[in-house]
């Protein structure tokens, strides 16, 4: 902007104070206009651990026991919150925070690829992007997550490998979805102190929980739960707050196969051995089904038809700027690697923001004119 060339500011700390005002309005007015934004992993897990660590107590579930459901990253973030701000507002004003901070990070991602009108236009559309609206009516922690992936995004187009290692492995610890997210990040120059980073930041959780239960965790201990949710789409009775699926025949006999021998499929190997012991066909329309709902689907449902349309355009928008910018296979590689995942979990729009937020930046930055001074 015109005057802010000769301020000492970057251009960037005025809007984005703006955006934090505005995001922590849209968490009081999005809960009027949809609803009571309810997370059930926050009221059973994240909150009463955070509680726990509050208090001094560590780490622990209401009965004691150590919590390794999820990482570590949200409730102790969390808990830092119940300690200067309190309960109500702990949430709140961390997703704030942490949205703004992705929207700087994109701007900087997309200023970088194609220039300051580029960078202008992707921190745009991440702020008026509805489905993140949701995110900061209710205690995710998908904004906390998203913030680091982008730093890492950043760091890594900066060449950095040992600050692009240490914010993935923070972001493994606050969701374990990226657990295998560095192998997408490495390169012949960085590979080494990228994963020395990711290793030293993750260790320490990984030390605490062996010594807590007996086993090596890959991050935490709820990934067969969520790859079961996945796969239950016919009925959703593990879930009450989220209806029945309609799916075609063939998928709806694994899913419900699925639910008849749920006891059994306790490890991510017995769930990938139930898939190959169904009819090929009839599994690969259930996946075919999981891979289109991971770009719209919600948990209740409630928006998937208006969802599916917004996304239709932000995708053709998103891939036409990418093969206009030079340097868009790193967003496109984290793109594949989420879409992958979240098709493994239960396949809904939430689980893919992350990538969304890269996609936007395609989306704005491959419009204009590419930067070619680097």
């Amino acid at each position: 902007m015109p005057g802010w060339g000769r301020s000492s500011l970057p251009p960037w700390c005025l809007p984005a104070l703006g955006y934090f005002g505005f995001a922590l309005l849209l968490g009081e007015a999005v809960p009027a206009w949809v609803g009571t934004v309810s997370v059930t992993d926050y009221e059973t897990f994240y909150r009463p651990v955070a509680e726990s660590v509050a208090r001094g107590d560590g780490l622990r579930t209401p009965d004691g026991e150590p919590a390794v459901r999820y990482p570590p990253g949200f409730p102790l973030l969390l808990a830092a919150g119940f300690a200067t701000v309190g309960e109500p507002w702990a949430a709140r004003l961390l997703n704030a925070l942490a949205m703004t901070g992705a929207a700087v990070l994109l701007f900087l991602i997309a200023r970088r690829l194609a220039g300051e009108r580029a960078g202008w236009a992707a921190a745009a559309l991440w702020t008026l992007y509805p489905p993140n609206w949701l995110l900061l009516a209710g205690p995710f922690s998908e904004p906390s997550f998203c913030m680091l992936l982008y730093l890492a995004v950043w760091w890594r187009m900066e060449g950095r490998g040992w600050p692009t290692g240490v914010a993935l492995g923070l972001a493994m610890l606050v969701r374990p979805i990226a657990i295998l997210l560095p192998l997408v990040f490495l390169t012949r120059k960085t590979a080494l102190p990228l994963l020395a980073g990711c290793l030293l930041t993750v260790l320490p959780w990984e030390i605490w929980a062996h010594r807590e239960t007996g086993r090596w965790l890959p991050l935490a201990d709820g990934g067969t739960e969520t790859m079961l949710d996945g796969l239950m789409l016919a009925s959703n009775q593990r879930n009450a707050y989220r209806g029945a699926v309609a799916l075609p025949d063939g998928a709806r006999r694994v899913s419900l196969a699925a639910e008849a021998h749920a006891r059994k499929l306790n490890s991510p190997v017995a769930v990938a051995s139930f898939l190959l012991d169904q009819k090929q066909l009839d599994a690969a329309q259930l996946l075919a089904v999981k891979a289109a709902r991971a770009w719209y689907a919600t948990d209740s449902g409630r928006f998937d038809g208006w969802l599916a349309g917004l996304q239709a355009v932000l995708l053709g928008l998103a891939v036409r700027g990418a093969r206009r910018l030079p340097r868009a296979g790193l967003l496109l590689a984290i793109t594949a690697y989420f879409w992958g995942m979240t098709i493994l979990a239960y396949s809904m729009l939430r689980y893919m923001l992350p990538a969304m937020g890269l996609l936007l930046v395609c989306a704005g930055a491959g419009h204009a004119r590419p930067r070619t001074d680097r």
